[in-house]
Formats: structure tokens, C-alpha cells, sequence
């Protein structure tokens, strides 16, 4: 396996690696076989794992059909609803995030040259890139901006999507904006720096039960993201003073909303003065976790014992969370048992940690068991197990189906860096890929 990381160290092994691997290739199969029904998104994410495969397994099928699908995506895109949606996960942000990376990971391979359409394809992709800066960087500069924050389809989310662009100018010149915008749309208050969702961004529902809105405490949608974000921002030396005074406020803000440590969650999904919004699941979206995750990021940022301190009582409790006790009962990345496996993972993979390891191999096992071989795409349905095959509804989406689980699974057996998990504000946006 010529093109792999040794820097990134596989945790699978024996028969746990084995069963991996039949469900990596289980679900590729069944997406090469679905034609002719997907959306640009879904052909998008079908062409970032075929791109990962590739790497694992150098040869012309794995790169020709990554290539095909990335094509037809983008002829998809032009007329289909991701062209008129910006966000990092149902939109244009997401379908340039992965031409992008999908360029830069196949350039590194050492058959591109063999093929002879490497220039014609690098061509292609900046020019499409390059129509999706300028549409993003239009709507950033409209003022009043009156968008989310979010990093599903919002700010945040806009910011990855750049992050991965650059070096080019037009890249560095959005992030300033988008630092500008989240600076603005920030409350300075007497115990950290936070962003409020408002009330007439909630689905009617919510918003009847919090007429003021609230605080969101998730990673997809609230501060933990900008958190992961700012971190990020700081790595590649963009507007360096901003994000470092918002790092620090928005920080310093999660720290005092830790709860109880007697509560099986120090964080829960929301923040409300006044009201108990309950325990946060354990997993990559919300909850102790996630939060930990994006925390451990920031902490080579500043020096202060707080956050250590912080970060491994976190990470003590996840640990001691298990399948039993966590009611977990999907195998996706957003929620599910995939996702909390791969965020111990790249933990392990960053310090070294032994119990980490452990712990995420203990969940690998466990999201594999929610495999039926005869359902779904790859044997996962989307609501998880147990499923009848002619029942399964099936998801191939990258955040909460299948291509998102087999690209964990790939990363766990084999050591293919999973830099695709930049999109979930795991890792640092300037890698050996980068290329420009």
C-alpha cells in the first residue's frame, strides 16, 4: 500500500480490522452501484470515500471511479438545490470542500502522472472552486448579514470551506470577513465571549419553547464549533489578534457553563439562564465529547492550566461512558457510534493516550454490530439496527451515513490519515496534502 501515512497509526486489528474492511468495501460497492437517483451531495460524498480508497489502495479503478463520480457531481450541481444553498454539509461550501481536498488527495498520488489528465483535471477544479469563492464571498458582503453561524450551514461552515482553500487570496480575504461577521455578531458578556441563537432563526416549534432563544451548546450549530473553528483560523496565521480574543472569551465562556460534576454530562445540547436543559448524549455533535474535542484543539493556543484541567476531566468521563450506559443506537458520525469512535480515534492518534485506544476500538466494535449485511447500503440503514432489508431506508451521506462510516472504519484499519475529519473541526487545515 504505497500511498499511506506512517505518521497515522491503524487500531484495528485481527478479526475487529477484518470485519472493517468487509464493511468498507460492502458500502462502496453498493455506492457504485446506485445510479442514476443521486443528489450533487450525495455523488460529492460518494467521490471523497472512492478518493480515500485510492489512497488506501492505489490503482486506476479506485481513482477512475473517484474522478467519475466528482465529475457528474459537478455537472449535478449547476442545476440542483446545493447551487442555491451555501452550507458546509447541503450546499455550495460542502461541494467545493470536497473538490477541493479531493484534488489535492489525488495529486499526491503516485499514479496521477501515469493517467496523463492530471493538468486538464486541476484546470477544471480551479475553475469551479474559483466560481464558488467569489459566489460565497458575494453573499458574505452583503450587509446587513443576517445568516447563521453555524458550522452546518452557516458561517462557521463557510470558514471551513475556505480554510481548505487556502493559500489563495480570495480564501484569506473571505476568513477576514468571516472573522469580522462573527466578532460583530458576538455578545462580550461578564464571563466570556458567546453567539445567540435567536429566536426567529428556530423552527416555530422550538421557538415556543424558547421565546428568547437560547445558547447552543453543540458543535454543529453553537459556540464548540466556533470554538474548533477559531482554533483552526489561529493554526494558518489569519487575522491572528481577532481570533485569539475570541478564543479566549468564548473559552473562557464554556468553562463557567461546565455544570455539576455529580451530572452524568458536564455540558447539556442548549444553555438558558435559569432552566435545566438536561444531560448531552455522548458523541461528536453535542455533549462532553465533542466539546473535548474541539477544546484539545484550542489548547495550543494558550497555555493556561484550566483548560488542561478542563479538557481531561472531559475526557476521563467520556471514557467512562460505554454502549451500555449511552444509548447510542445509530452508527453515523453526527449521533452515532461511528462518530464517537473516530473522535476518540484522533485523540489517541494526537496524544498517544492508551485508554483512548482502547475506548475507540470498543466502539468501532460496537457500531459494527449495527450492521445487517442484507440491508441498507453496505448493510447500515439509516435510523441503525435492527432493520428488515426491505424496510431499510438508506442514507449515503457523509455526516450521517454510510460514506461518513466507511471512511471511519478505513481510517481505523489502515494508516490513511483521515484528514477528511478537517469538515468536523478535528484536525488542522494545513496538511501534507496541501499542494499549492
Amino acid at each position: 500500500m504505497a500511498a499511506v501515512n506512517s505518521r497515522w497509526e491503524p487500531i484495528l486489528a485481527d478479526q475487529l480490522r477484518i470485519r472493517a474492511l468487509e464493511a468498507v468495501f460492502a458500502i462502496a460497492a453498493d455506492l457504485e452501484r446506485i445510479n442514476g437517483r443521486e443528489t450533487a451531495m450525495q455523488l460529492f460524498d460518494t467521490s471523497l470515500l472512492l478518493a480515500y480508497l485510492a489512497r488506501y489502495e492505489p490503482s486506476s479503478k479506485w481513482r477512475v471511479s473517484a474522478i467519475g463520480h466528482l465529475n457528474c457531481a459537478i455537472e449535478l450541481l449547476a442545476d440542483g438545490q446545493e447551487s442555491r444553498i451555501l452550507g458546509l454539509f447541503n450546499g455550495v461550501c460542502g461541494c467545493g470542500w470536497i473538490i477541493e481536498h479531493i484534488s489535492n488527495l489525488l495529486s499526491s498520488d503516485e499514479h496521477t502522472e501515469a493517467d496523463g489528465c492530471q493538468e486538464s483535471e486541476d484546470d477544471s477544479v480551479d475553475e469551479q472552486d474559483s466560481r464558488i469563492d467569489q459566489f460565497v464571498l458575494r453573499a458574505l458582503k452583503a450587509r446587513p448579514w443576517n445568516g447563521s453561524y453555524d458550522l452546518v450551514s452557516g458561517l462557521v461552515g463557510y470558514g471551513v470551506y475556505f480554510l481548505e482553500r487556502l493559500p489563495v487570496s480570495s480564501a484569506a480575504s473571505a476568513l477576514q470577513v468571516i472573522l469580522e461577521i462573527l466578532e460583530k455578531r458576538s455578545e462580550v458578556l461578564y464571563d466570556g465571549i458567546a453567539w445567540h441563537t435567536a429566536p426567529e432563526r428556530l423552527h416555530i416549534d422550538v421557538r415556543e419553547s424558547y421565546p428568547c432563544g437560547y445558547y447552543d451548546l453543540s458543535i454543529t450549530n453553537g459556540s464548540p464549533g466556533i470554538v474548533g473553528f477559531l482554533a483552526q483560523v489561529l493554526n494558518v496565521g489569519v487575522e491572528r489578534e481577532v481570533a485569539k480574543r475570541l478564543l479566549d472569551g468564548a473559552m473562557q465562556w464554556l468553562l463557567v457553563r461546565r455544570r455539576n460534576p455529580a451530572r452524568p454530562s458536564r455540558y447539556g445540547v442548549k444553555y438558558v439562564p435559569g432552566m435545566d436543559e438536561g444531560d448531552g448524549p455522548l458523541g461528536w455533535c453535542c455533549g462532553d465529547l465533542g466539546i473535548a474535542a474541539v477544546m484539545h484543539q484550542a489548547m495550543a493556543h494558550n497555555s493556561s492550566e484550566d483548560w488542561g484541567i478542563a479538557v481531561s476531566d472531559l475526557l476521563t468521563r467520556c471514557l467512562n461512558r460505554t454502549p451500555g450506559t449511552s444509548r447510542i443506537d445509530t452508527p453515523g458520525l453526527q449521533y452515532g457510534a461511528m462518530g464517537i469512535a473516530h473522535v476518540f480515534n484522533r485523540l489517541y492518534q494526537r496524544t498517544g493516550d492508551e485508554r483512548l485506544r482502547i475506548a475507540a476500538r470498543m466502539w468501532f466494535d460496537y457500531g459494527l454490530t449495527m450492521r445487517n449485511q442484507s440491508g441498507g447500503i453496505g448493510g447500515f440503514s439509516r435510523e441503525g439496527w435492527p432493520r428488515e432489508p426491505e424496510n431499510a431506508p438508506v442514507d449515503y451521506s457523509f455526516l450521517t451515513g454510510a460514506v461518513g462510516i466507511a471512511l471511519a472504519l478505513l481510517s481505523a484499519a489502515e494508516p490513511v490519515e483521515a484528514q477528511w475529519d478537517r469538515r468536523l473541526l478535528l484536525s488542522d487545515p494545513v496538511g501534507p496534502l496541501r499542494s499549492r
